[in-house]
């Protein structure tokens, strides 16, 4: 269960940073992270199933906003996204685009799933329990480096 919830927090805030870079860098309007004030809004305009199938996703922009270093950037990042539309994309990409291989590693579904199927062949599926939980830390060392980015892009537009 351990090896289970710190694989999907690690899944959670590598689809944040590879939605940021679609939104940021690829033009990709409707992969535009939500802040929590947006979410709370949103979520007062529905209403039974909707609003519980709306409280699903919210909880997992929750998590992804919990794991990351982003929203200490999130609301500078948008600013300076809509002060310098034409420029921002390019300088986005030249400091983020690095990062996200790494993210990659650290929660990337395709890494994840060749270590299932590594392991099951191997008969040793705990093996791969293993790795998720030793790996965890690394969660830490991204997010360090992903801040340090995003300083980066900033400072860049205050000159």
């Amino acid at each position: 269960m351990v090896a289970g919830y710190m694989h999907n927090f690690k899944n959670c805030v590598y689809d944040l940073y590879k939605s940021e870079m679609l939104f940021y860098g690829g033009g990709f309007a409707y992969m535009q992270t939500k802040t929590r004030e947006e979410l709370k809004e949103e979520l007062s305009k529905y209403h039974g199933l909707e609003k519980l199938l709306y409280w699903f996703y919210t909880d997992y922009l929750r998590r992804q906003l919990l794991g990351s270093s982003r929203k200490k950037t999130m609301n500078r990042l948008k600013a300076c996204y809509e002060a310098n539309r034409e420029s921002f994309p390019q300088v986005y990409i030249r400091h983020q685009q690095k990062l996200l291989r790494g993210w990659a590693w650290v929660g990337g579904l395709n890494v994840h799933r060749w270590g299932i199927i590594l392991s099951c062949l191997l008969v040793r599926f705990d093996i791969y329990l293993y790795v998720v939980i030793a790996t965890f830390p690394s969660l830490f060392l991204m997010n360090y480096l992903q801040y340090k980015a995003d300083l980066r892009v900033l400072n860049h537009f205050k000159s």
